[in-house]
């Protein structure tokens, strides 16, 4: 289960624990609420009327932002602007708590959640603390770098969710079963890869499911968040590639542990049915403690599905885990067709600065093959995505792909077991898709056609 994706939405996921769980998910966002970040101390200024909610954040370095949206369920989201820049803003209210999402939109002017930010007030009539992880809040947000110039469009957070209401199969499971049954309530023909307006998954992932009634979503192209206003906690939900069960297993193992956030096992793991483990995980996640119960799943074409359950140790219960497990059993796989996107891949990738220059192959026949050197110098290709130069390193694996020609992921499988998996991005400049060259991982990439 590593991955920087994973990361990314465990910790907004474990920002938002402590809203989710809030039984007042009804009660006025109005009030004054302050934090501290850094040397700055922040005011923001809420005024909620009906569902309309306008506000004010402030720092006492005298920057000042508007916010204006709409409040659905109990929560607030909109646009926050100011100093010539937009993002989206989404704000949450647990007791005196309250936190504000800032989100920047992505090129498709839609919140980019892997470029988010959460920072965790408190009511001016409470203490107001340094609660959470700010990150670079007085770099970001009240200097000179807001980067971009797209205005956010508030019809853009419409609530599109108007779940159906369904009964779940609530039995339990059965040790050594062919795989749970897949209940066909989504309207969908099982193993269709159409997404119904109910469901919750990606042509991409292989699988996808109806949320039990009550829950809400947030999914990206990497993975989806559900939490609940009553349950405390969430579930993460998120494709993986493994191969086999050995694979699978051996994933759920690893865990998660990066940039000081981790969740380990906390005990063996335990194999449910021929396609399912599970496994209980302890961990810290943006410097606070944490319990999970770790779901994998295989499907029958390959790859799967992992599922966490995660909250803090003494609200982690029965009712967040069986509903993971309702989800899981309710699931429904199908076989993800990546034969186009492996013919548009496929060939050699190159990628210049002034001192270095890194190859890699996306060979047709699913090898894979990477060259780097720190100058320019050797004869780098021997016609079969192969190269050999002087001092330079060098690796194989195994490839596939998931997403579109315009975004998606390459997910690489080294020969030493490593996992690499490369966010691409079509390059676009001046209103013109060049679908020969790339962004891999923020690097640019040319596809070699000679």
């Amino acid at each position: 289960m590593k991955s920087k994706y994973l990361y990314k939405l465990v910790i907004t996921g474990i920002l938002t624990v402590v809203i989710l769980s809030s039984a007042t998910a009804q009660q006025s966002l109005s009030g004054t609420y302050t934090m501290t970040a850094e040397q700055a101390t922040l005011t923001l200024v809420l005024t909620q009327t009906g569902n309309m909610i306008t506000g004010t954040l402030s720092s006492n370095s005298g920057a000042s932002f508007q916010l204006e949206g709409e409040v659905m369920e109990g929560a607030g989201a909109g646009i926050c602007t100011g100093g010539g820049s937009s993002v989206f803003f989404e704000v949450f209210l647990a007791g005196s708590d309250l936190t504000l999402g800032l989100i920047d939109p992505d090129e498709f002017n839609m919140p980019d959640y892997d470029q988010a930010q959460y920072l965790l007030f408190t009511k001016q009539s409470e203490q107001a603390g340094t609660k959470g992880q700010t990150g670079n809040i007085t770099g970001k947000l009240f200097g000179n770098n807001q980067q971009t110039n797209q205005q956010p469009d508030n019809q853009q957070y419409n609530n599109q969710q108007n779940y159906n209401q369904q009964n779940l199969n609530q039995q339990n499971y059965n040790q050594g079963q062919e795989g749970w049954s897949q209940q066909g309530n989504t309207g969908q023909e099982a193993g269709s890869s159409t997404i119904g307006i109910n469901e919750v998954g990606d042509p991409s992932w292989g699988f996808k499911f109806v949320p039990p009634a009550g829950w809400v979503h947030q999914k990206s192209a990497e993975a989806a968040i559900l939490g609940h206003t009553t349950i405390a906690g969430m579930i993460l939900v998120l494709p993986h590639m493994a191969e086999n069960m050995q694979q699978m297993q051996q994933e759920l193992y690893q865990g998660i542990q990066e940039e000081g956030n981790y969740l380990t096992l906390s005990g063996g793991l335990n194999q449910v049915s021929q396609n399912v483990i599970s496994g209980d995980y302890t961990g810290i996640m943006d410097g606070t403690q944490v319990k999970a119960k770790g779901m994998g799943i295989l499907s029958p074409f390959g790859g799967g599905a992992y599922l966490i359950a995660v909250s803090t140790p003494d609200k982690l219960g029965n009712e967040l885990i069986t509903v993971t497990e309702n989800i899981a059993r309710n699931m429904q796989f199908f076989k993800v067709e990546v034969a186009g996107l492996i013919q548009h891949f496929a060939g050699n990738w190159a990628s210049f600065t002034t001192s270095t220059s890194t190859w890699m192959c996306f060979c047709s026949d699913g090898s894979y093959s990477e060259q780097y050197e720190a100058a320019y110098s050797g004869n780098f290709d021997d016609g079969s995505g192969n190269w050999s130069a002087a001092n330079q390193d060098s690796g194989q694996g195994r490839w596939t792909v998931r997403g579109t020609k315009e975004a998606g992921q390459i997910i690489v499988r080294m020969n030493n077991s490593q996992e690499i998996i490369y966010e691409y991005k079509v390059h676009q400049e001046k209103g013109y898709t060049y679908y020969n060259e790339y962004w891999f991982n923020g690097r640019h990439y040319s596809k070699k056609t000679e």
